[in-house]
């Protein structure tokens, strides 16, 4: 980042920008805190008004395969809006002044959906309340993506490089945790609505909204008490470049175009199918909202089974190892979403479990490594190139496989006890293409960091490594629902298990970093 100072007279010379003092420790200590807390609400937030819930109320409103391909896609601008947040970054060289006076506004337009009894809705379809629904996703999104990179500014020279893995594990596991158990409790309550005023009453709805408006406000506040380091740099004045210079800098770096290609493969095998898989689960196999909340949790602790392992692993062996071994479950997951076409859905408790496994080590390390082969100067302009292009194909690909779906409602493939729509096309497409994505990953390289063979193999000697360490939060959930709904054979099953993480928990994990001197990155 750089530092800009008074343009001093010309009589003198010109003089170098002095860094000003680091943030004390404790200030430092208590802004991570607040990140964390910023991480549990907004995440629970982003749980209550995407996914399932946004779908099932699009759906509501009578919106097609096409127009949720739109609902879908159209947000991903928020992608195309991350250069411009990188050059007010660059030019005001603020980060927390733009992240807080865009982030609350943003959370704050959610009001105009909840005012839409207001305006004369009342239940059913409305294609009025689902342009307000529309346009409130996209600006929302749109303005959250401005501001985004200011907050990956922040945080990196918030959060000291030798904990980032951690840290980054432990906000994800905490947060994975309270949005799967809000979502869950969300999605009985839609059924139990459902049920009791009808299928086609928006209250629940609005209700979970509402909730999530909340947790997006309390969050802002937690951003509003997180200090800000100042700004490092201490380039001369004459060092600066103009930002489409950055641009052409940034694009001149062939690791960073390698990196920025595997992004869009990947984003683009996400976002062909995962739009999709909320309105299959909901028309094609009509499952419960209860249901589809148990996929979310089940998700949520196989991100808990091992972020925190992901995390050291991270900061020891670097983070391109970790997202190499994360790529081949994230690959494999939508083949089993293809797998229920013999109409089970066991497969999708399978294809969460190795989901929230996979996704949770690999946005950990995506993020890490952003930080890690990004310079420190024009840091935000390298972060709004990876976002934006990496990120550009999820504003398309929802659209084009939402037309594809409309046009083929009726194709049908009987093999065996197995009848393949083309939802499932979809989704062996999307799986091949993440694919594409990971080969195209090893041509990434990151400065220091290990060869997968090498984690494995140090792993593999090893023998406390284990993905029980982050077990120890699942089972206190465990435990206090075994205490009110399960029988006595239960009960004692969740306490014997809860014994076996701790005394596993007890084990050292000699994978902690070298110490690092110096200021944090």
């Amino acid at each position: 980042m750089t530092s800009i100072e008074p343009q001093k007279p010309s009589a003198q010379p010109q003089a170098t920008t002095t860094p000003r003092p680091g943030l004390p420790d404790r200030e430092r200590e208590a802004g991570m805190r607040w990140i964390v807390w910023d991480g549990v609400l907004s995440s629970t937030m982003g749980a209550l008004t995407s996914g399932v819930f946004l779908t099932g109320f699009a759906l509501l409103l009578g919106a097609t395969d096409t127009i949720i391909g739109l609902l879908s896609g159209l947000p991903r601008l928020s992608a195309l809006m991350q250069p411009l947040g990188s050059y007010f970054v660059e030019r005001h060289q603020v980060r927390k002044r733009i992240s807080v006076w865009v982030f609350g506004p943003a959370r704050m337009l959610w009001l105009f959906v909840l005012a839409l009894p207001l305006i004369g809705y009342q239940r059913g379809v409305s294609p009025k309340a689902l342009i307000v629904l529309s346009l409130v996703s996209v600006l929302s999104a749109l303005m959250a993506g401005f501001a985004s990179v200011s907050w990956f500014a922040w945080m990196a020279d918030l959060v000291p490089a030798r904990i980032r893995g951690r840290y980054f594990a432990r906000r994800t596991l905490w947060a994975g945790t309270v949005s799967a158990i809000v979502a869950f409790v969300a999605g009985k309550f839609v059924d139990i609505w459902k049920v009791q005023h009808g299928k086609d009453s928006p209250g629940s709805f609005l209700i979970v909204f509402a909730i999530a408006l909340a947790c997006g406000l309390v969050s802002w506040y937690t951003l509003i008490r997180c200090p800000e380091p100042p700004i490092r740099g201490g380039e001369e004045e004459g060092d600066r470049l103009h930002f489409l210079s950055a641009v052409r800098e940034a694009w001149s770096d062939a690791n960073f175009r390698n990196f920025v290609t595997f992004s869009a493969l990947v984003t683009s095998g996400v976002w062909i199918a995962s739009p999709f898989v909320s309105v299959y689960m909901i028309k094609v196999m009509d499952l419960p909202y209860w249901l589809m909340g148990l996929f979310g949790a089940v998700s949520s602790a196989g991100s808990l089974f091992m972020v925190r392992l992901w995390g050291r692993l991270n900061d020891h062996f670097g983070s391109r190892p970790v997202m190499s071994a994360c790529l081949t479950g994230v690959s494999l997951m939508p083949v089993f979403w293809a797998l229920t076409a013999n109409g089970a859905w066991w497969p999708f408790l399978l294809a969460n479990a190795i989901g929230g496994a996979s996704w949770s080590g690999y946005s950990l390390a995506e993020m890490n490594m952003v930080f890690k082969i990004t310079p420190q100067k024009r840091k935000s302009v390298y972060i709004a190139i990876y976002y934006a292009l990496g990120g550009l194909p999820s504003l398309i690909m929802p659209v084009i496989a939402g037309y594809i779906l409309q046009h083929t409602e009726h194709l049908a493939l009987h093999v065996g006890d197995f009848t393949f729509l083309n939802y499932h096309f979809i989704f062996l497409a999307s799986s091949t293409t993440r694919w594409l994505g990971s080969r195209r990953f090893q041509k990434v390289e990151e400065p220091k960091a290990k060869s997968v063979r090498h984690m494995i193999r140090v792993l593999s000697h090893v023998r406390s490594v284990n993905p029980f360490l982050g077990l120890e939060y699942s089972f206190r959930v465990v435990s206090v629902a075994a205490g009110r709904t399960t029988t006595r054979t239960a009960r004692r099953a969740a306490r014997a298990l809860r014994r076996t993480a701790a005394r596993l928990r007890g084990q050292k994990l000699p994978l902690e970093p070298p110490s690092e001197p110096g200021p944090p990155a």
